[in-house]
């Protein structure tokens, strides 16, 4: 019994794929979107990565 309902729930989640992948076949399923993503700001003089608004810890 336990394995049928296994067995059932594996088919029901690929059938619900191929019915995604109908849907959007342009979309890549698992891969981000990089061109949302901004680069990391920098510190122009040290080269250390700025978090937040505050100013480097190098003092410049």
């Amino acid at each position: 019994m336990l394995v049928k309902i296994v067995t059932l729930f594996l088919v029901f989640m690929i059938v619900m794929g191929a019915i995604q992948r109908a849907l959007n076949p342009n979309r890549k399923i698992g891969k981000r979107d990089q061109t949302r993503l901004k680069r990391p700001r920098k510190c122009p003089e040290c080269g250390r990565f700025l978090i937040g608004r505050s100013t480097c810890s190098c003092g410049r």
